[in-house]
């Protein structure tokens, strides 16, 4: 077997939970839970992959084309291509339930097949290839940049403005057993859209961002309100009104689809366990299986790190 060299690189990705009630496609929020993924340079022979952590018996194969295509963009781009590598792949984030899986290993793979390029391709162009990628850049802008992240396509760059969130927010996370591919959730959603709706969710996004940054949270149920998505994907979650109301009941200041779902999020500055347990008890009484996250937001994003191998 083909020998790693001696060091490698480790990135590190943060989950995200995006669209934030009316920020369809253009609100992120990056929150504490991570994949870490390592590349090794192999000295030649074939792609090795190794798989860890709580998710890796359910995304094999979704993960591994995404990050290795991902990474292949990028050495395409460069003109390089090594013999061979090692991935590891250590998964906390589970996947087609709307917490950014899918960005965190576009993120992955080409994050470290430029850092394996030299960084030939600058930090700020190698983003617009992320989200060229993904196809659409909440998701990926925030898991990149951590924080809240505001960001749309703007001629062949991105305009993206980041907002770091203060450490007493917490977002309760209810993260079913079932899944919800993006693509299904989409498809729910109806090409043309009414004036009033479109305007009903333009004037809620700057005043959701104002409400996150400075902890004023005492309208925010109201401000994450949204007719563009939420309402035609709410058949596709079960138990959602319940869920929604169990959260509000228990303190949450807003409750609200995390990405395309399935998972519920809740953003809270206190009576948090009160609001996991709640929002839990829900789909305990439906008999669906789940487990519920309490977490931060990210501000710090993706993080790289070059390591020594112990031979």
């Amino acid at each position: 077997m083909a020998k790693p060299d001696q060091t490698g690189i480790r990135i590190k990705v943060p989950a995200s939970t995006t669209n934030l009630g009316p920020g369809y496609d253009c609100l992120g929020l990056a929150l504490k839970l991570y994949n870490y993924i390592e590349f090794e340079r192999l000295q030649r022979g074939k792609t090795q992959l190794i798989w860890q952590g709580e998710q890796k018996h359910v995304v094999r194969s979704h993960t591994e084309n995404l990050v290795l295509r991902a990474a292949r963009e990028i050495f395409d781009l460069c003109g390089v291509r090594p013999p061979g590598l090692r991935v590891t792949l250590r998964l906390n984030i589970p996947v087609a339930r709307g917490l950014g899986s899918s960005a965190t290993a576009i993120i992955a793979g080409m994050v470290a097949a430029n850092e394996l390029c030299g960084n030939r391709i600058p930090r700020e162009k190698l983003l617009v290839q992320i989200a060229k990628f993904e196809g659409h850049p909440d998701n990926v802008t925030a898991c990149f940049l951590g924080g809240l992240t505001a960001s749309t396509f703007s001629g062949d760059g991105l305009a993206i403005r980041k907002y770091r969130l203060r450490s007493a927010l917490k977002v309760v996370v209810v993260v079913p057993s079932y899944g919800l591919e993006t693509k299904k959730a989409r498809a729910v959603i109806p090409k043309h859209v009414k004036h009033r709706d479109a305007v009903f969710n333009l004037s809620r996004v700057p005043l959701v961002i104002d409400r996150l940054v400075t902890g004023e949270l005492s309208d925010l149920q109201c401000l994450m309100q949204d007719r563009l998505h939420q309402p035609y994907r709410k058949p596709l979650i079960k138990g959602y009104d319940r869920i929604v109301r169990a959260g509000l009941n228990a303190g949450a200041s807003a409750v609200v689809l995390s990405g395309a779902g399935p998972s519920m999020v809740a953003f809270c500055t206190s009576n948090v366990e009160q609001v996991a347990t709640s929002m839990g008890e829900i789909l305990s009484a439906l008999n669906i299986s789940h487990y519920v996250l309490i977490l931060s937001p990210d501000n710090r994003g993706t993080v790289v790190e070059r390591f020594d191998r112990i031979s």
